[in-house]
């Protein structure tokens, strides 16, 4: 029986000697043939900026001799960056096991161990990584978070501050360290999934701010006894924010890695980043309106959206099948910065004409999906009025921190991925005089 390590190897030592070749055999627009292993990660850092920053030529060297297990990023962004057809892509993910097709008899002589490319249904993932990854995120970033949201909120509890801002304080540490932390330490070969997760925590979250001034909360915790006029209905909000949005990651982690590298192109490439993004969203979205208010429902009906939208993009400009020239890569940078403008302005408008309508966001915490309640206005203090243009003005809070943070973090990601795309000539006129040769 082989031994998985040794068929390992020996994959890795086949896929090496193959991109050492395609290296050596590459055709330079004047003519020439080769290319240095610092050209190379150039031109692979041009595809996929990580690799320009944290490899070297020492790392080519390894990826060429073996000793290092390939990746089907890595392998993604050496054929997008030599410009390699869909079919060398291919037969690079078939050596490295990384990919199987019964239907390539001719393929199948170079590794027949039962261990190769063994996957899912659809036969193009192993398991076994995709699991391993989701063990890691859990236990480096998410019940850490979760400590942190469950420590910092009761430490804060035995301080003998105002009840106003309190929770002001603590939501704005946590949401700082969550969002900040799953960036700083997103996993080099899949960072868009700790931008989704970041991104619809924070997303998620900032709702706190519309109820927060009545010392209630989105999602109605403040109503269980004991809970009103204390950090417990936030801490209780910011860990279901915490578990759906990481969640929601491991999904879109398990997707993306699930329909496989060679799933198509064009229209194939798209319907594909659809479904990577729209089901985890789709499912976020399904559970808070279980939980929440109409308000929540409708704020978050524009904001899921747009956010999955920016996040199919992504996810398309990052496949390497997807060809485009210089002149289609600058239209579509312009395009993008007109519509960015063009949403930034209309949504900018939609929240003053919200606003300035005394009944759109005035709604109170007072039912979800299930059930409705009566608010004791008489023993909070402050009359139904006066609730309601607290919340009027929290409102406006949560909507300038959501239409900054869509347009800096997740607009900013687009407007970059376009700008990157193409660098390093991956364009398709380039692929096709290579394929002529």
């Amino acid at each position: 029986m082989t031994d998985p390590k040794d068929a390992q190897r020996e994959r890795a030592a086949r896929v090496g000697f193959l991109m050492k070749a395609y290296r050596e055999s590459y055709l330079r627009d004047d003519g020439r043939r080769g290319l240095s292993q610092d050209e190379l990660l150039r031109r692979m850092g041009s595809v996929d900026a990580e690799f320009g920053e944290r490899f070297s030529h020492a790392t080519v060297s390894r990826w060429e001799s073996g000793a290092t297990r390939p990746t089907a990023r890595r392998l993604e962004v050496f054929a997008n960056a030599l410009d390699l057809s869909p079919p060398d892509l291919e037969i690079l993910l078939l050596l490295a096991g990384l990919q199987t097709d019964p239907a390539s008899t001719e393929l199948q002589g170079f590794d027949n161990d039962k261990d190769s490319g063994a996957g899912n249904a659809a036969g193009t993932t192993d398991v076994g990584p995709v699991i391993r990854a989701m063990a890691r995120l859990t236990l480096s970033q998410y019940l850490p978070f979760a400590a942190l949201i469950v420590l910092s909120g009761s430490a804060l509890s035995l301080l003998d501050w105002d009840a106003l801002w309190t929770p002001s304080v603590y939501v704005a540490i946590v949401t700082l360290l969550v969002v900040g932390g799953s960036l700083v330490l997103a996993d080099k070969d899949d960072n868009l999934r700790d931008l989704l997760t970041a991104s619809l925590f924070f997303v998620l979250t900032t709702p706190l701010l519309q109820y927060m001034p009545l010392r209630m909360d989105q999602y109605s915790f403040y109503a269980i006894d004991g809970f009103f006029d204390s950090l417990l209905p936030y801490m209780g909000v910011l860990l279901v924010n915490l578990t759906l949005a990481y969640g929601a990651g491991m999904l879109f982690h398990l997707l993306r890695e699930w329909r496989g590298p060679g799933s198509g192109e064009g229209k194939g490439a798209l319907r594909t980043a659809i479904r990577t993004v729209t089901v985890p969203v789709g499912l976020v979205y399904a559970v808070l309106v279980m939980i929440s208010n109409i308000s929540i429902w409708i704020q978050l009906a524009v904001l899921l959206p747009s956010l999955s939208v920016a996040f199919i993009i992504l996810l398309v400009l990052r496949d390497p099948r997807i060809r485009i020239t210089a002149k289609d890569r600058q239209f579509l940078l312009w395009i993008t910065a007109v519509g960015i403008l063009v949403a930034s302005f209309v949504g900018i408008i939609t929240v003053v004409v919200i606003y300035v309508s005394p009944e759109l966001p005035r709604v109170l915490p007072d039912h979800n999906l299930f059930r409705s309640w009566e608010i004791d206005f008489a023993a909070m203090g402050y009359s139904r009025e006066e609730a309601l243009e607290r919340v009027e003005l929290g409102y406006m809070w949560h909507a300038m921190f959501s239409f900054a943070y869509m347009f800096l973090m997740v607009a900013g990601h687009v407007m970059n991925a376009l700008y990157r795309m193409g660098e390093g000539e991956g364009f398709a006129g380039k692929s096709a005089q290579n394929a002529k040769q």
